[in-house]
């Protein structure tokens, strides 16, 4: 016979060991369906009870000390950030059959002496100027600045597409 194969005796002899452990395995435990008699228990009186004095008297100087509330830390009153103020400016005058150009959505607000463009959040751009009397004029003339920075010619001018005809 081949090594690899086991006679018939063989494996009749080791089923029968698996047999006797899992009859051995089984007498120590009970089975699943068991339910016990009786269960033993102890009622503890509470004035022996340890446990159950130590939280009676916790509670008892508990309910004797008044409960203190902790100062608060002083909060500094922070100052309200300043709304930002909507403007437009006019780019471009109208002429003849021009209607002209305006630039709008911008946003300024001010601080002191100085006016900043801001977005609509508040948040500054990065751009601002004192201002000595109407900071509006001064924020539009910060605007006219930034487009006017934009250099004219081929490379800075929108992109002009050929009429196709299909509109």
């Amino acid at each position: 016979m081949n090594d690899d194969i086991d006679s018939p005796d063989k494996i009749a002899a080791a089923i029968q060991r698996l047999e006797e452990l899992k009859a051995a395995r089984a007498e120590g435990r009970p089975e699943a369906g068991t339910a016990y008699d009786r269960v033993e228990r102890v009622f503890a009186d509470p004035a022996t009870n340890e446990i159950i004095q130590r939280q009676a008297e916790a509670q008892a100087r508990i309910a004797k000390a008044p409960r203190k509330a902790k100062p608060r830390a002083t909060k500094s009153q922070k100052a309200t950030p300043p709304i930002p103020t909507r403007f437009y400016v006019i780019t471009d005058k109208a002429r003849g059959g021009h209607p002209g150009a305006v630039s709008e959505d911008h946003y300024y607000i001010v601080k002191g002496e100085w006016a900043f463009l801001t977005d609509v959040n508040g948040v500054e751009l990065g751009q601002s100027r004192k201002h000595f009397g109407n900071p509006l004029y001064v924020a539009r003339a910060m605007v006219r600045d930034k487009l006017n920075a934009r250099a004219p010619g081929p490379n800075h001018d929108p992109i002009r597409y050929p009429a196709t005809g299909w509109r």
